[in-house]
Formats: C-alpha cells, sequence, structure tokens
C-alpha cells in the first residue's frame, strides 16, 4: 500500500511539473491583447468601435483586413 501512495505521489509530481504554466500564458495573452489595442487603435475605432470583447475585436479587424493600417496588420499577423 505504501509503494501505491510513493509510485502515485511520484508520478502525480510528474504531472504537475508537465502542466503549463497557466499564469505566464495568461500574461502572454495579456501582452499580445495590449499590443493588439496599441498597434491597432485608430483602425478598432474606425472599423468596429461597438465590439468590446477582446476575440470579437480581433475577428473585427480581421474582416476588415483590406483598411487596415500596416502596423496593425502587422501585429495581427496578416
Amino acid at each position: 500500500m505504501k509503494m501505491a501512495m510513493v509510485a502515485l505521489l511520484l508520478v502525480g509530481g510528474t504531472a504537475m511539473a508537465q502542466m503549463p504554466d497557466t499564469s505566464k500564458m495568461m500574461d502572454q495573452a495579456k501582452g499580445k491583447a495590449t499590443d493588439i489595442m496599441a498597434a491597432c487603435k485608430e483602425d478598432k475605432i474606425k472599423f468596429c468601435d461597438k465590439v468590446t470583447e477582446m476575440n470579437a475585436i480581433k475577428e473585427c479587424l480581421k474582416k476588415n483586413k483590406d483598411g487596415l493600417s500596416a502596423g496593425c496588420k502587422s501585429t495581427l499577423g496578416l
């Protein structure tokens, strides 16, 4: 019984070590959102003024890609 618990703890520890760092991922996502909002501020006002949710803003900007500024296009990877 003790061996099974030790094995479970070891396997669990390995699994925990392999889990992604969600706080790092969140920081990266926030950084990307900040970059997009800075590079696309005027484009957002022009094309997507009523849109408030980040993913919806990105989709709106992508739908209007032909009219976007070069900096906004670059930041969005278009």
